[in-house]
């Protein structure tokens, strides 16, 4: 039989009871006391000043005509039409806005303006202190003009498919050959490592396969195309840095692209691929020494070259990617597919505005020089190829004097 117990309060009297209250009441009053004095004393929140973004395009324009130009990489023109494409993708409600900030919402150009400098190479710290926002919003308006480029069907490119695209795209790049020579091309091919910091093991279950020995850095192999025009017809992230370029090809839809081309259109690339019907490579090795061979290769560089001039253009404008990319890797690809259809833009932009020359002003070997091929050589095969070779060997084309005494140099 157990015994009954009383519990302690039973034992407390009506005075005991009238203690205790005030005990609590003071402890109340205390504490209230405290956070009151905490409330005073906390630091007041600071509210940077939003930019003013009519005043700023206005001194720059009247500071120097190229001010504009050298911090968004495009006339103030342009732009404009940029923001008036992405503007539907990244307005927000007004009214909530002012709720939320009391400053009402970050405009389009004050949320391109980050995205453009961000890329161009400037520090988020200056971005965001000329922006009047806080680090939060700067990223915020980055990633979301990059949803909005990826998201806006004007600033897409795609790989010429149809027969009038094919046919424009082997005339312009015709023009760039000097004597017509090459007359079926449609884009370039070439690879390029997009460097990024080490991958965390949590990002990818193998961080070495992202380390390229070649370049001793990390990153991801990049496969893309471009036009005559050096604008990007197709990009892809196609495999991790480790990978040489014609295993990445094979994993990417370029290659069915490629191999659907009518007879006699066909992609130049370097000898890191197969030679095929639809894709041109250099003659390889104690093969170049052949005089005929050598003169192929050098008129087939002429165009090969655009894609490296692609390259060269596209990082010397976003300089965000000559250092290895600080973000994190879901987000690599997406800022790299946003930069390359910058690119196009400024490019079409130009264009239109008269301001870059056409493919056939460009054109001549005094212009195009064939790099040194330093690449793994892959045997292949082509009728196409010997084709061409028979054509250039008819109509008595050779290798320059001035290429060859520069080789000797």
């Amino acid at each position: 039989m157990s015994e009954y117990v009383p519990h302690p309060w039973h034992f407390l009297s009506d005075d005991d009871d009238e203690e205790e209250e005030d005990e609590d009441m003071t402890m109340l009053l205390l504490c209230a006391a405290a956070i009151a004095e905490h409330s005073d004393t906390r630091a007041s929140f600071y509210v940077r000043d939003r930019l003013e973004w009519e005043v700023h395009v206005t001194e720059l324009l009247e500071e120097d005509h190229l001010a504009f130009y050298q911090l968004y990489r495009m006339q103030h023109a342009s732009f404009m039409k940029l923001c008036s494409l992405i503007h539907p993708f990244i307005s927000t409600d007004e009214k909530m806005s002012q709720v939320r900030t009391g400053k009402g919402p970050i405009t389009t150009e004050i949320a391109l303006h980050c995205l453009l400098r961000w890329l161009s190479g400037g520090s988020y710290l200056d971005i965001r202190l000329c922006a009047g926002l806080s680090k939060s919003s700067f990223y915020f308006c980055v990633h979301k003009c990059v949803e909005a480029i990826l998201l806006c069907d004007e600033l897409a490119y795609s790989f010429p498919t149809s027969d009038d695209d094919i046919r424009q795209a082997s005339k312009d790049f015709q023009e760039c050959s000097t004597n017509n020579v090459i007359d079926g091309c449609v884009a370039c091919l070439d690879g390029l490592l997009l460097r990024i910091r080490t991958p965390p093991p949590t990002a990818t279950g193998n961080v070495k396969a992202y380390f390229s020995g070649h370049y001793q850095a990390y990153g991801i192999n990049v496969q893309a195309a471009c036009d005559s025009r050096c604008r990007f017809v197709y990009v892809s992230l196609a495999a991790p840095g480790g990978a040489n370029d014609i295993a990445a090809f094979r994993k990417t839809s370029l290659s069915e692209l490629i191999e659907k081309l009518p007879l006699g259109k066909y992609v130049i690339a370097d000898n890191a691929y197969v030679c095929t019907e639809h894709l041109l490579t250099p003659f390889p090795g104690e093969q170049k020494k052949d005089p005929a061979k050598d003169a192929f290769n050098f008129y087939l560089s002429q165009l090969r070259i655009r894609i490296e001039m692609t390259f060269g253009r596209f990082v010397n404008k976003w300089r965000i990617f000559t250092r290895p990319m600080q973000v994190a890797m879901n987000n690599t690809g997406r800022v790299f597919m946003c930069a390359t259809r910058l690119h196009n833009f400024c490019i079409n932009e130009a264009i239109d505005n008269g301001v870059a020359p056409s493919s056939s002003s460009e054109a001549g070997a005094a212009v195009f020089t064939p790099s040194s091929f330093t690449t793994v050589s892959v045997q292949g095969n082509s009728m196409m190829r010997d084709i061409l070779l028979q054509e250039i060997t008819d109509m008595g084309l050779s290798r320059p004097a001035y290429n060859l005494e520069r080789n000797r140099d």
